[in-house]
């Protein structure tokens, strides 16, 4: 996750100096240049939201775990008695 978020910053601080050369001017940056930089912004982020999903599911899937633990200890405890 932290690579992730790492990768993100990099474009991101790339993009705002690609930003600045070329309202300043800059002849050697060009529309397809960003294009590409801008698409691996938008695959980074969809990566970052694909992986919060997938956590949040997988820690969800925990909790479910533990309930049922917790309630099959209630039922050997009511079955025993």
């Amino acid at each position: 996750m932290v690579i992730w978020l790492i990768v993100v910053l990099l474009i991101v601080i790339l993009q705002i100096i690609m930003d600045v050369v070329m309202i300043l001017g800059g002849t050697f940056l060009t529309i397809e240049f960003r294009t590409y930089f801008d698409l691996a912004f938008l695959f980074a982020v969809l990566g970052m939201l694909y992986r919060v999903y997938k956590m949040q599911k997988r820690g969800e899937k925990e909790k479910l775990k533990e309930r049922i633990k917790e309630l099959e200890k209630k039922i050997e405890e009511l079955q025993g008695k």
